[in-house]
C-alpha cells in the first residue's frame, strides 16, 4: 500500500467519524436549546416563556433531548407528544413530528401545553407558591400536567405530595425533583396528557388515574441516573478526539515516509496541507456541538 493511498484512509476514517457527530448533533439538542426554542414559539404562552428553562429540564427527562425518539408504547419526540395531541396539531403521520425540526416539534407541545396550563388545576397549583411545605416551581407545575391533570387535583385535594402517586410509586413532587435534577425519566410521563381526553381526566379535577409507565414493551424503563446533555457532550468529546488523533497519526506516517525517501516533497506537501484544512474543519465541528 502506497504511503499516499494509506494516508487518504486516515483522513476518509476522519471523516467517517466526524459524520457521526453531526448525526448525533442534528438527532439530539440540549436543555437550553428547547428553553430558547419555547421562547421564540408563537404558541408559548406567558407563563411558558417565563419558565422556558423549566421546559428545557423536562425535555431533558421525557427524552433525553432527542427529537426522533418514540418511547415504544405512546409517544414520541423531544416532549413526548401522544398520537391524540399530535393528531389535533396537524400530524397525522408520527414519523413526520419525529423528523421535524426543533422548533416546529415545540411550537406544537406549546399549544398543547399552553391549553392545559389554563385548565383548574394547573393554575390552582401554580398560585399557592407553597404546597406540602415546599415552594411550588415550574418543574412542578410541568409535572401536574405531565402526569395528568386529574391526577394534579387528586394531589392538590389531599394536601400532600403523597396525595397521588402511579403504579411505580412516582408522585408529581418526586417527578418535579428528577426534573429540576436533570434525571431521565423512568418509563415516561403522560407525554402532554394533560388536556381533556389526552391522556388524564378533565381540567375540572375529576379522579380518572393515568398510569403512563404500564405500557408494555416502554423503552425508558429506568434512566441512566446520568444527565443525558452531558452525556451526549462527552461522546461527541470522544469522536472528535478519535477524528484528531486518527489525523494527528497519518500526519506523523507521512512524516515518517518523506524521512525515508518513499513520497516525493510535492506529495508530502499534499498531505500537510490535507491534514491542516481536516484539522480545521474539525475545530469548526467542535465549536458548532
Amino acid at each position: 500500500m502506497s504511503a499516499s493511498r494509506s494516508f487518504l484512509q486516515y483522513v476518509f476514517f476522519s471523516l467517517l467519524v466526524i459524520i457521526a457527530g453531526l448525526a448525533i448533533a442534528k438527532t439530539y439538542v440540549t436543555a437550553d436549546q428547547v428553553a430558547q426554542a419555547i421562547r421564540q414559539s408563537p404558541n408559548a404562552n406567558q407563563w411558558l416563556r417565563d419558565n422556558a428553562d423549566a421546559v428545557g429540564r423536562l425535555a431533558m427527562f421525557e427524552s433525553g433531548g432527542q427529537l426522533d425518539v418514540y418511547n415504544q408504547s405512546c409517544c414520541y419526540g423531544v416532549l413526548q407528544m401522544n398520537t391524540q395531541n399530535l393528531d389535533r396539531e396537524g400530524y397525522k403521520n408520527p414519523s413526520d413530528y419525529m423528523n421535524a425540526p426543533l422548533q416546529d416539534q415545540v411550537n406544537a407541545w406549546a399549544n398543547v401545553m399552553s391549553q392545559a396550563l389554563n385548565t383548574k388545576n394547573p393554575q390552582a397549583l401554580a398560585q399557592m407558591g407553597i404546597f406540602d411545605g415546599r415552594e411550588v416551581t415550574g418543574d412542578m407545575v410541568l409535572a401536574c400536567v405531565q402526569l395528568g391533570i386529574g391526577n394534579c387535583g387528586t394531589m392538590i385535594r389531599s394536601g400532600s405530595c403523597s396525595g397521588f402517586a402511579d403504579i411505580n410509586g412516582t408522585t408529581i413532587c418526586s417527578m418535579a425533583d428528577r426534573i429540576r435534577d436533570g434525571s431521565h425519566a423512568g418509563g415516561g410521563s403522560s407525554g402532554t396528557g394533560g388536556i381533556p381526553g389526552y391522556g388524564s381526566s378533565s381540567g375540572s379535577g375529576g379522579d380518572m388515574t393515568y398510569h403512563p409507565s404500564t405500557y408494555e414493551g416502554a423503552s425508558f424503563e429506568s434512566g441512566s441516573g446520568q444527565n443525558p446533555d452531558d452525556m451526549r457532550k462527552l461522546f461527541q468529546g470522544i469522536l472528535l478526539a478519535v477524528a484528531t488523533l486518527v489525523i494527528a497519526f497519518g500526519m506523523l506516517h507521512s512524516w515518517k515516509s518523506f524521512a525515508r525517501g518513499q513520497i516525493a516533497v510535492a506529495h508530502f506537501k499534499r498531505h500537510m496541507v490535507i491534514s491542516g484544512v481536516t484539522l480545521m474543519f474539525i475545530i469548526a465541528i467542535s465549536a458548532y456541538l
